[in-house]
């Protein structure tokens, strides 16, 4: 590709105009405008802004690295030629979008993901890619103290005690396919299925799944093999098959061959190793060891230590 030059021609274009060619982008080859047109929300008839002009701004704000819609009054407000660019008469206030947001119902939701994989279908990689890999998880966002519906108190481990929602994802080739939010005392386990569903919808087939240790158990595996999907997972330390793996490695039966040069990270290889107690079947086992540098106090005397840490 060749090189491309932006300069600011005019006094009264500021930094925010150099999103320009997002602008383009969104406009141009991302047709936003079009696709936003199947949104049904109502709106107030007094209004400045149509339905598709939120839409669409909302979007270009997120991709121009507003982090918060609290930012939008102080980052875009004299951003007149950007506004332009996106069909916009102006940008619109914090509190207007904040509007705009709370009327969003269920329904409304579906329609967004029904153009969320329109574009998946005719601009992502994941549908096109030979290889499918879909990879899930599951991350909580605090409500930090402020009521939500259906936010209640759940598994929150920077914020115990706090309502929060748990949020589970499944990406591939780094395009988000399919996400759920739910209320923060459901497990991400519980929609493994869901998210399944949704993204052979997308993708239309999967050949591998990575999940983390989140949704480690005999019922995900089970469902897992029963969609003949290969998959790696992470085990859990209170599992039986990693307890006989730590017993096995501090015995010296395994072989551990380092990673990487240069860093103490191995690898030990068991091809056939039963983890569950409560089922006879057999699957293979990495164990990996690190060696960790651990901080210690005795005697008011601050010291490090090296310890070889298992997962």
């Amino acid at each position: 590709m060749k090189k491309v030059t932006v300069k600011k021609g005019q006094q009264k274009i500021t930094s925010k105009s150099l999103g320009m060619p997002i602008a383009s982008f969104i406009m141009d080859v991302l047709c936003l405008r079009d696709r936003f047109s199947v949104i049904t929300i109502r709106k107030g008839k007094n209004s400045d802004f149509s339905i598709v002009d939120m839409c669409v701004g909302i979007i270009a704000i997120i991709m121009l690295e507003c982090e918060r819609m609290s930012h939008i009054d102080a980052s875009f407000s004299n951003e007149a030629t950007l506004a332009q660019q996106l069909g916009l008469k102006r940008f619109f206030s914090a509190s207007t979008a904040y509007r705009f947001i709370r009327k969003f119902a269920g329904w409304h939701v579906n329609q967004l993901s029904r153009v969320n994989s329109l574009l998946l279908r005719d601009h992502g990689e994941s549908v096109q890619s030979s290889e499918k890999i879909l990879d899930t998880d599951g991350s909580t966002h605090s409500m930090e103290s402020r009521k939500r519906e259906k936010g209640t108190p759940g598994y929150n481990r920077n914020h115990k005690g706090d309502d929060c929602y748990q949020q589970s994802a499944a990406f591939c080739n780094n395009e988000l396919i399919t996400q759920k939010l739910d209320a923060g005392h459901v497990h991400c386990s519980q929609r493994l299925q869901y998210l399944y569903q949704e993204a052979i919808k997308i993708l239309g087939d999967i050949h591998i799944m990575r999940l983390d240790s989140g949704y480690f158990s005999i019922d995900t595996i089970l469902f897992l093999l029963g969609k003949g999907v290969m998959f790696a997972i992470r085990a859990t330390a209170n599992c039986s098959g990693f307890t006989h793996a730590m017993e096995m490695a501090k015995a010296g039966k395994l072989h551990f061959s380092r990673v990487e040069k240069g860093k103490a990270t191995y690898i030990a290889e068991i091809p056939r190793l039963r983890i569950f107690s409560g089922s006879d079947k057999e699957f293979r086992f990495l164990l990996v060891k690190e060696r960790k540098r651990v901080k210690k106090v005795k005697n008011g005397r601050v010291f490090f230590i090296y310890e070889w840490q298992y997962w």
